[in-house]
């Protein structure tokens, strides 16, 4: 019995490293939850197929290895995630790639892997099935989702609070903690939503006489938002003007520099991009992808 298991893991993870290192996916063998056998996959309509390759060619090395992470899962997920795009006008407008990369994928940054989906699902989306837009639904979500555990904010919970389900048992979370949680809400209920945040604040040596040490030059985490376009929320700080209006914005966003590691905004993304999301609790960590939006940001100033 060891043997044979040993052997099965052994595919399973030679099919996944080429995979991630050469794009190559056999698509007539996938491994299944209850006994990691490999199993034809014929079953499997051409959208999931393409959305377990996407998720599957993109996936971080700490899911290869995560026993958690099994073709029922990603199947649930998948099944989710597209019930969710048919539910709505608006978020059947969603072109694919977008699908694909900001409301497909089960995780934003490192935090532990959920199974939030199906809970969030059935919770939210009751909540936007009559909103007119995307806008109005992300809105919506921003607005009413914590009262449903009661979540507040707590600075400085991070990385001890990330996942959604730490977050629901503590009933608080920091600013990177909450916004994992609004996009895990958003994409739950077929909303385009990515993790954006910058690893220091750029102020200066008046108000940061330490630098990057100072505590008014930490880390922050906000939310990304498509609808026609990015826009940008803070994770429960809904507010009636709309998007575009948090207390980092202009100010000291303005301050941010493209192009470096520590005082640049990053958007998180599930596709390779060639550029990492710098974790401010973990330095060491770069297989979390990310797209350099610093200029996006200036621009709007």
């Amino acid at each position: 019995k060891q043997k044979k298991k040993k052997m099965r893991n052994y595919i399973i993870y030679l099919n996944l490293f080429f995979v991630c290192c050469y794009g190559i996916f056999d698509k007539t063998l996938l491994f299944d939850e209850g006994n990691k056998q490999i199993k034809n996959n014929n079953n499997y309509s051409d959208d999931q197929m393409a959305c377990l390759n996407f998720l599957i060619d993109n996936m971080p090395p700490i899911d290869i290895s995560n026993d958690a992470i099994s073709i029922s899962f990603l199947m649930e997920n998948i099944n989710l995630a597209l019930k969710a795009r048919n539910t709505t006008q608006w978020a059947a407008s969603v072109p694919w790639d977008i699908f694909l990369n900001d409301v497909l994928p089960y995780a934003s940054l490192d935090e532990p892997r959920d199974d939030w989906r199906n809970l969030f699902f059935n919770k939210f989306i009751s909540l936007v099935t009559n909103s007119k837009s995307i806008t109005e639904a992300a809105q919506i979500i921003n607005k009413e989702i914590w009262a449903f555990w009661n979540i507040s904010f707590v600075p400085n919970q991070t990385p001890f609070t990330l996942s959604p389900f730490q977050t629901i048992a503590h009933g608080n979370a920091s600013c990177t903690g909450l916004s994992i949680f609004l996009v895990d809400a958003c994409r739950s209920v077929g909303i385009p939503a990515r993790v954006a945040g910058t690893p220091h604040w750029n102020r200066g040596a008046s108000d940061c006489p330490d630098g990057d040490m100072s505590e008014l030059c930490g880390n922050h985490d906000w939310v990304e938002i498509w609808d026609g376009q990015w826009y940008f929320t803070g994770a429960h700080e809904y507010t009636d003007a709309g998007f575009n209006n948090t207390w980092f914005f202009p100010d000291p966003v303005k301050f941010q520099i493209p192009g470096t590691v520590n005082h640049s905004v990053f958007a998180s993304s599930w596709n390779a991009t060639g550029t990492f999301y710098p974790l401010a609790w973990d330095w060491n960590y770069t297989a979390v992808p990310a797209i350099d939006v610093t200029t996006f940001y200036l621009s709007g100033i």
